[in-house]
């Protein structure tokens, strides 16, 4: 029987890393060597290929025999209890960061499991000036664990939050948290807005032309999300879409649904890229050249897009 299966026999809480033969669990040691709480962020990583076991808050280490004493230890601690009633908690919440979010900007590289967090926007392309001013945080147990949080803030409230596995292993890359929706990013006060769908997509693109980018956490607009851009004063609205037929379909609408209150611009021609995937370059060359919506326009679009959406199926 290998360790997961064994934590599950048992109902221990535990997380998958991204490195095969690995689990990450909530140390039972962390009290015993000097540690004033138990440890639920699970940061005892244990490599049961290898026999070794490491928490990166207690130091606990062994090379040899680390499953074995591992386990007879988890089994009897009153830790994993307490977790599992945790994360039943978090998932009757609906309003709130989760209760073990920590800052990444605040993060030990002693702390190897969430230390990737950090490390995963650090490849996207985010700076530490950037995950701070946008207070990005990382989630390691209950229903976000091993994403990045996203929090959702308006008029200094914080209303909702979105989450991105960092592993690249779940189903669902993007989990929302439940409530009213509201775009993600947006500010207070601007006179333009760029829109995007999600939330590394906004932010990438903030980046580079300096100037706010919001995201729709999704393919259309609601009600609340339109009345933040009034709020806001918003005079412009700039939409870039998805480079697949849904994300350019989705955005046409919004053009359409925005058109009678904003001005309107959408990126065209339309991105065959992801957003947080192009070059600085070329972000900057397709804002630049985003054109202009009106009625015929919008018209003229929709039809183009039904006819490649009819031509492919």
């Amino acid at each position: 029987m290998t360790l997961p299966e064994l934590l599950q026999l048992h109902q221990i809480p535990f997380r998958n890393s991204h490195r095969q033969g690995e689990v990450y669990i909530c140390c039972p040691f962390c009290q015993d060597r000097g540690e004033p709480t138990p440890d639920t962020k699970f940061r005892m990583g244990v490599n049961f290929v290898r026999d070794q076991g490491h928490c990166f808050r207690c130091e606990w280490a062994s090379s040899t025999n680390a499953v074995q004493t591992i386990t007879n230890a988890v089994i009897d601690s009153p830790v994993a209890v307490r977790m599992g009633r945790l994360e039943e908690k978090e998932e009757e919440q609906e309003l709130g960061l989760p209760e073990d979010f920590e800052l990444l900007t605040e993060i030990s590289r002693k702390d190897e499991a969430a230390y990737q967090a950090y490390e995963y926007m650090k490849r996207r392309g985010f700076d530490r000036d950037m995950m701070k001013r946008k207070k990005l945080g990382v989630s390691m147990s209950g229903r976000y664990a091993y994403r990045v949080i996203f929090p959702v803030y308006w008029q200094g409230e914080l209303k909702t939050l979105v989450a991105r596995d960092f592993t690249n292993t779940a189903k669902a890359k993007y989990l929302n948290s439940h409530g009213t929706k509201y775009l993600y990013n947006m500010p207070d006060r601007t006179d333009r807005v760029t829109l995007a769908e999600g939330a590394i997509k906004a932010l990438a693109i903030e980046r580079v032309i300096q100037e706010p980018a919001a995201a729709l956490l999704g393919h259309s607009i609601t009600d609340n999300m339109h009345k933040q851009l009034k709020i806001a004063k918003v005079k412009e609205v700039v939409l870039w879409p998805d480079p697949d037929m849904l994300g350019i379909k989705g955005a046409v609408e919004v053009a359409r649904e925005l058109l009678a209150t904003f001005r309107v611009s959408l990126i065209f021609p339309f991105p065959t890229a992801q957003a947080d995937d192009m070059t600085t370059k070329d972000i900057y060359r397709a804002f630049r050249k985003r054109r202009k919506m009106d009625s015929k326009t919008i018209a003229t679009l929709e039809r183009q897009v039904q006819a490649k959406i009819a031509f492919r199926q």
